[in-house]
């Protein structure tokens, strides 16, 4: 009776063994899931920070008012996205499309703050005990600093569009410039805390998120 007893016991330990191991490696499974599904938001959103700074260039060197409003619209699209209240559908420059391309970047796209929101969304439903690295506190803070820039950047581009001479459209559009610049931050020493390059590196991601083909 007692060698059946404990072979029971040493049968239950072993079940629960397994079914512990099973457990773990589902939520390995669904932590690597998360990783990359986080990876591959930020490598979009590099893309389209990316595409902001000519469009802002442009815009601010522009010696034509109406030029200036364009290229404000269209970084007011790829901030708000197909279905931003101030969209508005816009023929593509042949010297865009390429930089889209390379960057899959199509403009039927979430925007940028859209961009934030899903991974504000994506980090709040990990686990408080979750193995994966850094803190959530950690990531949250950048996705909150992150999206405080864009709604400035958008803000900012809203206004030099608004704006009724070159100078002043200039002006709004260098804070925009800026805004753009820090959200998407920098590689190699002086990252930038709370950028989507940050975040990349703490995730362990590419940096420069190499162009997709």
């Amino acid at each position: 009776m007692n060698a059946e007893r404990i072979g029971c016991f040493a049968l239950v330990v072993i079940m629960a063994a397994v079914i512990s191991l099973s457990v773990v490696a589902q939520d390995a499974a669904m932590d690597g899931t998360q990783h990359d599904s986080l990876v591959a938001t930020l490598c979009h959103m590099s893309g389209q920070l990316r595409l902001i700074r000519p469009l802002a260039t442009y815009a601010i060197l522009s010696p034509i008012r109406s030029d200036q409003r364009m290229y404000a619209q269209y970084i007011v699209n790829i901030l708000e996205g197909s279905q931003g209240k101030d969209y508005v559908s816009l023929p593509v420059p042949p010297e865009l499309v390429k930089i889209m391309k390379a960057w899959g970047i199509s403009p039927g796209d979430p925007g940028l703050i859209e961009g934030a929101s899903m991974l504000e969304e994506r980090i709040g439903s990990i686990p408080p005990d979750s193995p994966l690295r850094p803190s959530k506190d950690r990531l949250t803070y950048a996705v909150k600093n992150i999206a405080y820039l864009l709604d400035s950047a958008l803000e900012e581009a809203r206004a030099s569009f608004r704006a009724r001479n070159i100078e002043s459209a200039s002006e709004h559009m260098r804070i925009s410039y800026a805004c753009a610049f820090s959200a998407l931050g920098t590689a190699g020493e002086g990252i930038s805390p709370g950028s989507v390059i940050d975040l990349l590196v703490l995730l362990r991601g590419s940096a420069l998120c190499r162009e997709q083909q």
